[in-house]
């Protein structure tokens, strides 16, 4: 046994390059080996339904790049099946009370901003029916569409009264709420609801008034419409009569008298600049575009998609509403160009993300809203105001 060890002792310092060798392979290896399980999580957590995409692929003899393609453009349309609670509500200890809570989102899915060719295809679409598995005739969507339809407008002392209450298939136009918006911000009402409406917390009561709740919203039907399916879904005992929403004529919530904003201009115009800078460097990526905008525009002239973002919009209202992507001139428009679109878009908002004048001017926009909010939770916990729920939504101007 002695003579065992002296001679792998004697063996090792003979071979301490090699030894040393195996020693960097092995810390080598499972470094590569961390980071591979890493990336692993972090794909799952992002597009979890990929198994269901691969196995979608396999029944009906899709191309596996297809499908994967498709399931990471659904993950945008944020299907309203897939809302649900993660923190909201939730704190790690009993000793706590619930005062107040401000909520900010985004309407809820809408028709692409410009006229697409098929536009024909697309559309508002009709309420769910209540023979749909996502609806019981409990749910609070089911008795939602009940009360909604029967008020196509509100007789509110603002601009508001003027707005129709929810989308009408017949009247659809570009940028406006389709009824799966609609479901989605119901959903998510609802899930709030349970968050601050059940368990420990009560923040309001079933007599709710209208001091209690201020909503901020701005002029557009597909925001004000997305406000009224959210808030039935979050108030306790819904009532037209106690809804306290406020217009906002500006997208960025500013109601004062000192809204213009010069520097602002300026910081947009720099990011502006450096977006077509970082597009010019794409030559392939630019092509494709060119291509996309000429079948995306019905009269084939691409003079209103030539940036990346509103071909985007384009493109995902087909996606969205499972509608077959348009053709014209021979060339069709496929998932695999709607995968390299997205990837593009999400590469530039990465860069955006380090660029000062993108930072500084999304600052700038924010801090109205913010600045209010900020303002009516001061003076709530001050004991001046009673508002315990404030509540935006905002727009989108692709």
């Amino acid at each position: 046994m002695v003579s065992l060890v002296l001679w792998v002792t004697k063996f090792l310092a003979r071979q301490r390059l090699l030894f040393a060798s195996f020693i960097v392979i092995w810390i080598v290896g499972m470094a590569i080996t961390i980071c591979l399980i890493g990336r692993t999580d972090d794909a799952k957590s992002k597009y979890p339904d990929t198994t269901a995409a691969l196995y979608h692929a396999g029944q009906h003899n899709m191309q596996l790049s297809h499908s994967l393609t498709k399931a990471k453009a659904m993950k945008y349309c944020n299907p309203y099946n897939s809302i649900s609670l993660w923190q909201e509500g939730k704190v790690p200890s009993s000793n706590f009370t619930l005062e107040a809570v401000a909520i900010m989102v985004r309407h809820g899915e809408r028709m692409p901003l410009r006229r697409v060719r098929n536009h024909h295809l697309l559309g508002c679409r009709q309420p769910p029916s209540t023979s749909s598995p996502s609806v019981g005739r409990n749910s609070p969507l089911h008795s939602f569409v009940n009360v909604i339809t029967k008020h196509p407008l509100l007789p509110l002392k603002n601009i508001f009264a003027t707005i129709a209450t929810h989308p009408n298939q017949s009247t659809c136009a570009e940028g406006q709420l389709t009824w799966d918006g609609v479901v989605q911000h119901v959903n998510m009402g609802a899930n709030l609801n349970e968050a601050y409406h059940s368990g420990p917390w009560r923040l309001l009561p079933d007599d709710w008034n209208a001091r209690s709740v201020k909503l901020y919203s701005t002029v557009f039907s597909r925001t004000y419409q997305s406000a009224l399916a959210f808030l039935y879904g979050f108030l306790p005992n819904f009532s037209f009569d106690r809804l306290h929403l406020v217009p906002s004529r500006d997208i960025n919530f500013c109601m004062g008298p000192h809204c213009a904003c010069p520097q602002l201009n300026t910081y947009e115009r720099l990011f502006t600049r450096k977006t077509k800078v970082m597009l010019k460097n794409h030559l392939a990526v630019v092509q494709l575009l060119n291509t996309l905008g000429k079948v995306l525009s019905p009269g084939g002239n691409n003079s209103e998609f030539v940036a990346p973002r509103p071909i985007m919009d384009g493109l995902m209202g087909f996606v969205c509403q499972r509608k077959p992507l348009p053709c014209a001139d021979h060339h069709c428009a496929t998932m695999e160009h709607v995968g390299n679109v997205i990837s593009y878009v999400d590469w530039e908002g990465r860069q955006l993300s380090q660029d000062l004048s993108f930072r500084r001017s999304s600052i700038l926009k924010a801090h109205y809203l913010l600045a209010r909010i900020h303002r009516g939770l001061r003076d709530f916990m001050d004991g001046t105001s009673k508002t315990k729920f404030f509540s935006s939504l905002a727009t989108t101007s692709t």
